[in-house]
């Protein structure tokens, strides 16, 4: 019960953190589609997916916004797009051929005008058999920007440490 609100609360303190539009309309003003906003994420996260699998870039490109920050267990802050794609390229060079991630939504929490989302969700790398690896839980902080939404920020941790 205490990992659940602890969750949520550090969930909640991302979106206030970053709201910096103090003429936010409220949830009256502006009627949100919960469900098309998860299908939007889930196709970013959809081609993200694809493109690790593929160990290639083309779906991460769109994924993360210019200015974008990670947090991942065991590694440095990743500062900006570019430095995000090099790190994955990195790790392509050392990741077993087969392996498999995917990933999944457990929940979503939308800001009251739409323009940020913050996505909680969970993460499995599987072998060439299908047998699990390494789980895992991430935040991803989305922002609408020029009409779509890009991630700006996301911590990422595995279940337990990696061997």
């Amino acid at each position: 019960m205490n990992k659940r609100i602890l969750i949520i609360s550090m969930a909640s303190l991302m979106v206030l953190a970053c709201n910096t539009d103090n003429k936010t309309k409220t949830s009256t003003d502006i009627k949100l589609d919960k469900g098309q906003i998860q299908t939007e994420i889930q196709k970013l996260e959809n081609a993200y997916q694809e493109s690790l699998n593929l160990k290639n870039t083309d779906g991460i490109k769109d994924f993360y916004a210019d200015d974008a920050r990670t947090y991942m267990y065991g590694k440095p802050v990743g500062l900006g797009k570019a430095a995000i794609i090099e790190g994955i390229q990195k790790d392509y060079t050392t990741a077993p051929k087969g392996n498999k991630i995917s990933f999944s939504i457990k929940d979503i929490l939308i800001s009251n005008d739409g323009g940020q989302v913050v996505e909680i969700g969970g993460f499995k790398i599987a072998d060439t058999a299908d047998k699990t690896l390494i789980t895992g839980h991430y935040f991803a902080l989305f922002e609408k920007r020029e009409g779509k939404y890009v991630c700006v920020r996301e911590m990422i941790t595995p279940d337990t440490a990696s061997k």
